[in-house]
């Protein structure tokens, strides 16, 4: 199912509900408008210059693209990636692969089965990661301007990387400038230019 709604100045607003095969491939574009995909399983593609883009379900493969607007994913989702410049990103119960990135804005990733692969980059932003690897799966955060917080399961097997220009660095997996824990299957590099980076156990 998929809703948009629009809004202008003369018209008021205006929603729309299409339904379509619960296993077609989707692709969406709006302008000021929110855009709403629930419960289908194909690949979803959406780009929106003004509007919020909400995702709910088990589509295998998820591509948005977002100007100004927050983006939700919330569902089994195996294959995403992420492009915002102003907005709030929140991914849960994701897994498999995850690529996100956002100029000025908050990543936030919880829940879900074990990943792949996650890669995050902000520009001015916090990012916030809970969540687990697959054994030798990877994580890449970095941001420019804003705190780093990995929250990961105490059994992670991986090597570590924390690394700031001008911030404070914490481990609760021992050196703070990171190490191997396990045998290192997996890798976890956590990077910020003038911010804090707090990596956790769960």
């Amino acid at each position: 199912m998929v809703e948009e709604k629009a809004s202008g100045d003369r018209t008021g607003c205006a929603q729309l509900r299409i339904e379509v095969p619960q296993g077609a491939a989707l692709e969406m574009e709006g302008i000021s408008t929110a855009l709403t995909v629930r419960g289908l399983l194909g690949p979803i593609e959406v780009a929106t210059i003004s509007g919020d883009v909400t995702v709910e379900g088990a589509p295998g493969e998820v591509e948005i693209a977002a100007i100004s607007g927050n983006v939700t994913l919330n569902g089994a989702t195996t294959d995403v990636e992420i492009a915002s410049i102003s907005g709030a990103v929140r991914v849960t119960g994701g897994g498999g692969k995850l690529e996100a990135e956002t100029v000025s804005g908050t990543v936030a990733v919880t829940g879900g089965s074990a990943y792949d692969d996650i890669e995050i980059s902000a520009v001015s932003g916090s990012i916030t990661v809970e969540a687990a690897l697959k054994p030798g799966g990877g994580l890449d955060a970095e941001t420019h301007s804003g705190p780093l917080r990995v929250t990961l399961p105490g059994n992670t097997d991986a090597s570590l990387t924390l690394s700031t220009f001008s911030g404070s660095l914490k481990s609760a997996f021992g050196p703070k400038e990171g190490g191997v824990v396990g045998s290192g299957s997996g890798r976890v590099e956590l990077s910020t230019f003038s911010g804090s980076v707090t990596l956790e156990k769960k």
